[in-house]
């Protein structure tokens, strides 16, 4: 029996190591399939969760992207229909041109027939009249050098009258400048002229005017002896107006100085305006033409000048003449009153 047990015992130890190796294999090979399925598991759901979020991702870009793709679409499109445009474009040039150019062929191709028979006539025509033309050409070739010869000198002489006319140009620009200024003293000691005669008219004039006190007391502006005693004659009652015919003098004195002042601002004034006309001249005149009148204009000039200078002489004797006038008869009057007033004292010394 404790035999059979321990047999008993060694087979059971036996059988269980057998097992307990299937069982291990048996586990492994579970556990493979086990971590298989969970990597297949896995691998599903990932590729679940990337569909979802590429599927959110399509419907968030899916306008974006179809705009992006609308834009690429029409710019292809645009170049694409330049590039035939201009394909086209360079088709139909090349076919005008290609027209053209074969009728210009055809012209040429006319015309050069036309000139070479044209030319075998003239070959002809000169090979039977060539020495003749020689001839002329050879003189024609003189003739005209000589004209050239001749054309080369007057553009010489030329050149030297442009010299010289620059020339005198600058010293007739020259001239007028000095004219210009000579003028304008001659014009300021005229009006020194003027201004001063007209002071010595206005002064003779007052000194006139208060040298007469007595011309509204007294009408015969005298006094006398017939009119002390009373007899009086037809003649008498009409008093002699001295002082009328002086004062009329004077006044016409001033009108003179006044026409000549006038005369003169007038006279400067046209002077001036002659002046500016000669200086700004034309350029197409001719400069004798310019010189001419420069000279005319300064004849005019000096004839004005010795004739206003006569007037103004005339008016200053006048003038004198009339102050000296005025002065003499406020004497005579101071003296005629005072033989008048011995007369009255006489009398009353008598009475």
């Amino acid at each position: 029996v404790d035999a059979l047990e321990n047999l008993r015992q060694e087979v059971l130890g036996g059988i269980h190591e057998p097992e307990n190796r299937f069982l291990d294999g048996r586990v492994l090979l579970d556990f493979h399939e086990l971590k298989f399925g969970i990597v297949t598991l896995q691998s599903f759901i990932r590729g679940e969760n990337s569909r979802k979020e590429y599927n959110v991702l399509k419907k968030r870009n899916h306008g974006t992207a179809l705009s992006s793709l609308n834009e690429h679409m029409t710019t292809v499109v645009h170049i694409q229909s330049v590039v035939r445009g201009w394909l086209a474009r360079k088709h139909f040039n090349h076919m005008r041109s290609w027209k053209n150019s074969g009728l210009d062929r055809s012209r040429s191709r006319r015309k050069s027939c036309s000139k070479n028979s044209e030319l075998k006539d003239l070959f002809e025509e000169n090979i039977q009249i060539l020495p003749q033309n020689v001839e002329e050409l050879q003189k024609r070739v003189v003739k005209a050098e000589a004209l050239l010869s001749e054309r080369e000198l007057e553009n010489t002489a030329l050149r030297e009258q442009i010299r010289l006319f620059e020339i005198r140009w600058s010293e007739y620009e020259s001239k007028m400048k000095a004219v210009e200024e000579m003028w304008q003293s001659q014009m300021a000691s005229l009006q020194k002229n003027v201004a001063a005669a007209k002071k010595t008219l206005g002064s003779g004039i007052s000194d006139v005017q208060i040298g007469r006190p007595d011309d509204a007391l007294s009408p015969n502006f005298y006094d006398s002896e017939d009119t002390i005693s009373g007899i009086q004659t037809p003649s008498q009652t009409t008093p002699i107006r001295i002082g009328d015919s002086r004062r009329g003098s004077s006044v016409v004195i001033l009108d003179t100085i006044d026409n000549l002042s006038k005369e003169f601002e007038q006279r400067k004034q046209n002077f001036d305006n002659d002046a500016k006309a000669v200086t700004n001249v034309n350029r197409g005149r001719a400069p004798s033409k310019q010189i001419e009148d420069y000279n005319n204009l300064k004849k005019k000039f000096e004839m004005w000048k010795k004739e206003y200078r006569n007037r103004l002489r005339e008016a200053k004797t006048r003038l004198v003449k009339g102050v000296q006038a005025e002065s003499g008869g406020v004497g005579d009057r101071q003296t005629r009153n005072w033989w008048g007033k011995l007369s009255k004292r006489g009398k009353e010394r008598v009475v």
